[in-house]
């Protein structure tokens, strides 16, 4: 899950919704505005003040009608928490990189090569798992995107003839519910596919791959890398233990947190 709470503009004093959970370690942040952790669920919410309906009754209780009314959601803010939690995760693992031996330096993440390493928590790769599968899904994506804009306006303009309420024979009107006329789409408004995690195999056992450039980008991967003591490495193992801890949830919600449906 996701918290925003409410902080006040320092120029309009409009309440915004912000992810301040992610900044501080404080506990009272006020009445919590909580949502799936993931990142497709909050750009739905931004599009046409979805996030609206999640207010609930709770919430207006503590804040009152007026201060909900006057909530401002970010239009970045699907990035904001994105970078937020990637500079949370850059901190924790910048411990890790400051000395060598802190993480296990390993040819590659296959199962002959980390197999003789103990204790192995998850690996690390520096460089990219993406292919060119992926490349065609977000192409899938942007056409499917692009069949929907069009589908939704050709709806609308055939409104007499594809809503069923406005034939002749109908007395009756729309109901509540009904919002404009149901024409299929490729896809629907929002999908919440499985986590899909890359793993590999450690003595007969399961363990996470991540990618650290996918992760964190070009360029806060590289700017992790590079000066450390493993700069000259391909992959890493963190091993298990206490202190590691932290580092693997937060490697875990970031990749839940991007995660979108596999090719």
């Amino acid at each position: 899950m996701t918290s925003l709470h409410t902080r006040p503009h320092p120029t309009t004093e409009d309440p915004w919704l912000l992810p301040i959970s992610l900044t501080t370690k404080e506990n009272n942040l006020g009445h919590p505005y909580r949502i799936i952790g993931r990142r497709l669920v909050i750009d739905y919410l931004g599009k046409k003040k979805q996030w609206q309906k999640g207010i609930n009754s709770r919430m207006e209780a503590h804040y009152g009608s007026t201060k909900v009314a006057r909530m401002v959601w970010r239009e970045d803010l699907p990035s904001l928490v994105t970078d937020l939690m990637q500079k949370q995760l850059t901190n924790k693992l910048s411990w890790n990189f400051t000395w060598r031996g802190r993480l296990i330096p390993v040819a590659s993440p296959r199962n002959e090569d980390i197999e003789k390493v103990d204790d192995v928590s998850c690996v690390l790769i520096f460089g990219s798992l993406r292919t060119r599968a992926d490349e065609i899904q977000e192409q899938s994506k942007s056409l499917v995107e692009e069949m929907q804009k069009w589908s939704s306006y050709i709806a609308k303009g055939w409104q007499d003839k594809l809503d069923p309420h406005r034939s002749p024979e109908v007395t009756h009107t729309s109901p509540a519910w009904y919002v404009e006329p149901l024409v299929p789409h490729l896809q629907p408004r929002i999908r919440c596919p499985e986590l899909e995690f890359k793993t590999t195999t450690w003595r007969s056992r399961k363990v996470p791959l991540y990618s650290l450039t996918d992760l964190l980008g070009e360029e806060k991967a590289r700017q992790l890398i590079e000066g450390s003591k493993y700069a000259g490495e391909r992959c890493v193992v963190l091993k298990s233990a206490r202190h590691n801890v932290p580092v693997e949830i937060l490697l875990m919600r970031l990749q839940a947190y991007i995660t979108e449906c596999g090719p």
